[in-house]
């Protein structure tokens, strides 16, 4: 009960940002001690100072939840998903591909679009990124978040994957 406590997010239950960066640093190590194909992917709702200045914080903080919920039944048990920020969430795929990683985030996407929110629909954007060779945690989570900002700005309602090496530090 007290791990909890330290470790998920109150609203949603899901893994909190410290639990997640913990997390993610893990699975980094374990894909360059090991060689293991990981994917990362920051996920934002769209418009949802929007949800909150129509709706209220009460609304918002349901379709957090709604989102969330989505999130732990859409994915499988060994993926890691938290809570990174108000309306921001962090995907961690182990032993996953670009092509894969891709397909459950447009699977979730569908999903979405066919069970909205009870009140209104909402979207999410996304920046999706894979670990490789010398590349840290913190440059992976500079690269998804570039890409998550080239989705909002391609429109949002996408998921933008950076399938090409980025520099370590």
């Amino acid at each position: 009960m007290v791990r909890n406590l330290v470790t998920r997010d109150s609203l949603t239950s899901l893994l909190n940002r410290r639990e997640s960066m913990r997390r993610l640093k893990e699975e980094v190590l374990r894909c360059q001690r090991y060689g293991n194909k990981l994917c990362v992917a920051l996920l934002d709702l769209d418009r949802f100072k929007r949800i909150n200045d129509t709706y209220g914080h009460a609304v918002g903080d349901r379709v957090i939840k709604h989102f969330a919920l989505l999130l732990k039944n859409g994915l499988r048990d060994g993926d890691i998903v938290g809570r990174v920020g108000g309306e921001e969430f962090m995907v961690v795929l182990p032993e996953t591909t670009v092509a894969v990683a891709r397909r459950t985030f447009e699977r979730l996407a569908e999903e979405l679009r066919e069970n909205p929110f009870s009140d209104f629909s909402y979207t999410f954007s996304g920046g999706l990124v894979r670990c490789l060779p010398g590349v840290m945690d913190d440059a992976l989570l500079e690269q998804a978040d570039v890409a998550l900002y080239e989705a909002k700005a391609a429109g949002r309602d996408q998921v933008v994957c950076v399938d090409h090496p980025v520099s370590g530090h």
